[in-house]
């Protein structure tokens, strides 16, 4: 049961340190709002 509970944690860590991988560039953002002068904000159907 021990073992189940580590693997679990591992799991959960290593996904967690993956997913700031999948954030846009800021900088990329940025450049949109200074050129757009406008900014949207929204949410993906599936995180809902």
């Amino acid at each position: 049961m021990k073992r189940l509970w580590i693997f679990i944690s591992a799991a959960t860590i290593a996904l967690s340190a993956a997913a700031p991988i999948q954030a846009q560039d800021r900088a990329t953002t940025l450049k949109k709002v200074e050129q757009t002068g406008t900014f949207t904000v929204g949410t993906r159907a599936a995180s809902i």
